[in-house]
């Protein structure tokens, strides 16, 4: 099953991952995993460090769900309130 990018919405100022979060997660952990598919997290927020500090609340699920540790990197987006979990191929620069 191809899974797209997944964008995750968060509340202004917070780093928690939305509760509905989990199934589209889920995909793209087990997509990482069966489909050797790097997952580059880019959070966006206010600031770049409340963007960062999203993508590492999102990678640190995708590991809890599966996702290996070696193919979750972060990147920092803009401003925004939102993560996008990119799923690309395991040799994509």
């Amino acid at each position: 099953a191809v899974v797209g990018p997944v964008a995750l919405t968060f509340l202004p100022r917070s780093t928690e991952v939305p509760a509905d979060a989990e199934p589209a997660l889920r995909a793209a952990a087990q997509a990482a995993r069966a489909d050797n598919r790097r997952l580059v997290v880019e959070g966006h927020g206010a600031s770049p460090a409340l963007g960062l500090d999203r993508a590492r609340s999102v990678a640190s699920w995708l590991m809890r769900l599966g996702a290996p540790p070696d193919m979750v990197s972060l990147k920092g987006g803009g401003a925004g309130e939102n993560v996008i979990v990119h799923l690309l191929p395991s040799d994509a620069a």
